[in-house]
């Protein structure tokens, strides 16, 4: 495993067309965030992504294995990788402000019982039991003193 050193990796993009690899750098950003919109990118340019990719290169944070694979390469598939853990935050961060707003609802409930007892809620009393049997009856009753016909009585 052959690992470059910051030295040569820095060595190594001042003898590339530095400007070049941005260009494809964004253009590949770019058609990431092709489906998405600006407020998703929560501020960051395209160009933001690949400098943060070149820091983490230079800084050590992402290490080069030289005998493995170009430079170009490594560059992309860092990129990639951060792409793709953006993505996987920003989806978890929907996730939990859906969570969140469900809790919200709950904790509102629960703490419903820090200000107010249940003993001293008044509760009306309650309404009597209906006896459907009984209103029927009378009311056929009244249709029948109101000379209801046969037919009127059963369609009531």
């Amino acid at each position: 495993m052959a690992e470059a050193s910051k030295k040569e990796i820095l060595e190594h993009l001042d003898s590339i067309d530095l400007n070049e690899l941005l260009d494809r750098m964004e253009n590949y950003v770019r058609n990431r965030f092709y489906d998405k919109s600006e407020k998703e990118r929560n501020g960051f340019d395209y160009v933001d992504f690949c400098y943060n990719v070149l820091v983490k290169a230079t800084n050590g944070i992402r290490n080069w294995d030289k005998e493995k694979t170009s430079f170009d390469k490594f560059i992309f598939g860092s990129l990639r990788s951060d792409l793709y853990n953006f993505f996987r935050k920003q989806k978890l961060k929907k996730n939990n402000k859906a969570d969140s707003d469900y809790t919200e609802q709950e904790t509102y409930l629960i703490e419903l019982n820090d200000f107010i007892e249940i003993d001293e809620i008044v509760t009306k009393d309650e309404p009597p039991d209906i006896d459907f049997e009984d209103i029927s009856k009378d009311a056929l009753k009244s249709l029948r003193e109101q000379g209801a016909n046969k037919l009127e009585i059963e369609v009531f």
